[in-house]
């Protein structure tokens, strides 16, 4: 999972493993340790769209009525909302353009700006 932080915008992009935990209800987390910190980045499934810090860890929740269709390849690219002033999104993430090294695409979503095979 990644998670993108700009003033009051809040992003996180889910490869397809975690897209289908979080329509399973599980949460999906992450770590990132900086120095001898560590800030974490939650999401779950809830009744509605939440965010709030919680001693070092990010928690967004999205409601569980948005997650079941989204899961699906041709479902929508991504769940957006607001929560107070924080905007927050949730996006699927695809193949990159061009290969990273060290980046395994097989657990990423098709990138639809690439022309699917029509035979």
């Amino acid at each position: 999972m990644k998670l993108r932080l700009l003033d009051d915008t809040v992003r996180f992009r889910l490869t397809r493993s975690e897209v289908a935990s979080l329509a399973a209800g599980e949460p999906v987390e992450s770590v990132t340790t900086l120095g001898d910190g560590r800030l974490g980045y939650r999401l779950e499934v809830a009744d509605a769209l939440t965010a709030r810090l919680d001693d070092g860890l990010v928690v967004v929740t999205v409601p569980e009525d948005l997650v079941g269709g989204w899961s699906a390849d041709d479902g929508p690219e991504g769940i957006h909302g607001r929560y107070g002033r924080t905007s927050v999104s949730v996006e699927k993430d695809f193949t990159c353009l061009i290969p990273r090294p060290g980046v395994d695409p097989d657990d990423h979503y098709p990138n639809p700006k690439v022309p699917r095979d029509r035979t």
